[in-house]
This record gives structure tokens, C-alpha cells and sequence, in this order.
């Protein structure tokens, strides 16, 4: 992102021009970002819970003498009892501060809590490749998508880019380039701006997304005769089978035939998933795309080796239910 300053006050927010993931552009969030620093209610001063349950406003004299106190004891115990909580961090300066922190106080916790992060698709990514892998989405060059319950227009991770990489391949000058145009299925529970852009709209519940998903892996390894990629077999054999309507099945068994002959005739395609369905759907994804042959293409994994370890927003709470956890500090976060 580039921050355009008035008097030395951000005043607008855009993409960076020189950045692949934006080029240029950037979405309403960030936009609107910016107005966080002139909302009226933000806290002007630390405040201080007394033991009438009523907020006082403290100074930072008295929060740096505090919680010194405090950290200055747990660092004893290294770290023992307390928990840090954090959203997701990407920042390189901000990762090696919160390694540092952890080799001063080694049995605290790190907790993530963010709403808004991609927990289930990094697990998926775990599933098949391992800690620390992290999988990428890449449209361009895509014949056929599939979108479940995966708005990747609008809310998905990196959707400023896919948004832009799907608009590419729609674009039609005159008839002729219409058999060049890529072809969008969504399967979802709700309706979304992918949705709306869908050549294909399936409206399912939520809990409906992850059995769709496995019906398709079914389709295209036995109808469909696709080959599994190695060390494979387990999770298919593992998946549950659902019960398909006669609706849900023909749109499952069109959507193969339409993957397996973007295969057959070797161009790309892509199966998404959601950050809300669980992380075994991510990983089944990823298997579909690897035998469908996009993997290294509209399907990269990679490995985020400085990410640093952090627990789920569970092992808070069964923490402070247990007794472990007596401490504990949020940054930027409200769990």
C-alpha cells in the first residue's frame, strides 16, 4: 500500500503500483482504513478497570511501571502463565520481535486470534505439505473455476489480485473471443459478488459445501478416471459421501466433465475453497488441483519458514479455564 499524507496526516490509502498482489489497486478495507485514526471514540489515553468495575483514565508512567512489574516477574518464571495474543503477522520486523519475545519468555503462549485470517486454508495446506506451507491461488490463464463457498471477488485472501486475473480472462472484444473466455461455477450459501459473476450458481447450505467438494473428488477419480497424485489414496478413501439431490448431482457431474476436459485439452483451471469451510476441505482442493496438473500454475505452494508458531484461540480459553494461563496481553486483537 502507498500512504498519500496532508501535512503530515494520512489522508488516502491506494495499492502500490510495483507490487504483484496489487498493482495499483486495493480494496475497501484498506480505503477505509485510514479513518481509524480520526474516529472520535478512539482512546486518547490508557484506562485502568478499577474495583468498582468502572474504566479510569491512567497515564503511561503508571502502565509502564505496572506491567514492568509484572513482566519483570514472569520473565523469572520464563514466562510461565502468560499468554500474548496477536493477529496475523506478516511483517518481517514484527516477526523477529515476537521471536525475541519468545526466547525471553519461552513457556508463555502466542495465541491467534483473527477473524479475519486464513487459519483453515494454511492447515490445509499443512495437511499436504507439511508445517509452514502456505498455498497460493493464481487465475490467470484459468478456463474453468470453481468457486466453493469461496467469494475470491471480494473477501478471500489476496482477492484484490483475483478479482483483476478473473476480469482478464472475461474480457471479450467481439464474438470471436468468447470461446476464449473462462467459465465460473460457485457452490455457496449464501449469496456473494462471486456468486453474481457465476456462470453457474448452486445455492447450498454451508455445512452442504464440504460433501459437494468430496462428491466432485469422487466424480473425477472414478467416473472421470483422473489419476490420484502420490500419497493420495488415504485421504480419498477417507472422504465422506454424501448424498447428492438430482440438482446438486448433475451440477457436480457437468462441473467434472468440464474440468477433466480442461485437462485433457491442457490448459489450467482452478478449484477454491473458502476460509470457512474446515482445513480438510482446503487440502482436498489442493489434491483436486494437483491431479487436474495446476500445480506450480493457478495452484503454487511454498514455504513460510520465519512464520512463528502460535496456538488457536481454544488453547486461550481452555488456559484460563484450567488455570494455566493469569496473564494475558492483546495486540490489536479483541477475543
Amino acid at each position: 500500500l502507498l500512504v498519500e499524507s496532508q501535512d503530515g496526516r494520512p489522508t488516502k490509502v491506494e495499492g502500490n503500483p510495483r507490487h504483484a498482489n496489487s498493482s495499483g489497486a486495493t480494496d475497501m478495507w484498506a480505503q477505509g482504513s485510514v479513518l481509524n485514526l480520526y474516529d472520535p471514540d478512539r482512546c486518547r489515553a490508557p484506562h485502568r478497570l478499577g474495583a468498582d468495575g468502572k474504566h479510569t483514565v491512567a497515564d503511561w508512567d503508571t502502565v509502564t511501571e505496572e506491567l514492568g512489574a509484572t513482566l519483570k516477574e514472569l520473565r523469572g518464571n520464563q514466562g510461565a502463565g502468560l499468554a500474548l495474543v496477536i493477529p496475523t503477522v506478516l511483517s518481517p520486523s514484527y516477526r523477529d520481535v515476537l521471536r525475541t519475545f519468545k526466547d525471553k519468555f519461552a513457556k508463555a503462549k502466542i495465541i491467534l486470534s483473527d477473524v479475519s485470517g486464513a487459519s483453515n486454508s494454511i492447515a490445509g495446506a499443512e495437511l499436504i505439505a507439511g508445517p509452514g506451507a502456505r498455498a497460493t491461488y493464481h487465475l490467470t490463464g484459468a478456463k474453468v473455476i470453481a468457486a466453493f463457498d469461496s467469494d475470491f471477488i471480494q473477501t478471500e485472501q489476496d482477492h484484490v489480485r483475483l478479482q483483476r486475473e478473473y476480469a482478464d480472462g472475461r474480457a471479450a472484444f467481439g464474438p470471436e473471443d468468447a470461446v476464449n473466455m473462462n467459465r465460473l461455477y460457485a457452490i455457496e450459501p449464501h449469496f456473494t459478488v462471486t456468486g453474481a459473476q457465476a456462470d453457474h450458481r448452486l445455492r447450498v447450505r454451508g455445512s452442504e459445501v464440504g460433501g459437494l467438494l468430496a462428491a466432485l473428488a469422487n466424480e473425477l477419480f472414478g467416473k472421470q478416471g483422473l489419476r490420484l497424485p502420490p500419497g493420495g489414496e488415504g485421504l480419498v478413501a477417507a472422504l465422506p459421501k454424501a448424498e447428492l439431490s438430482a440438482e446438486q448431482g448433475k451440477f457436480i457431474a457437468a462441473l467434472a466433465r468440464d474440468l477433466n476436459a480442461a485437462k485433457t485439452a491442457r490448459t489450467a483451471s482452478a478449484v477454491l475453497v473458502g476460509e470457512r469451510q474446515p482445513a480438510w476441505a482446503h487440502a482436498l482442493a489442493i489434491l483436486i488441483n494437483f491431479a487436474l496438473g495446476n500445480g506450480g500454475n493457478t495452484v503454487r505452494l511454498r514455504a513460510d519458514d520465519q512464520a512463528v508458531a502460535t496456538d488457536d484461540i481454544a488453547a486461550l480459553a481452555a488456559g484460563l479455564a484450567d488455570g494455566s494461563i493469569t496473564q494475558v496481553v492483546c495486540l490489536e486483537t479483541n477475543p
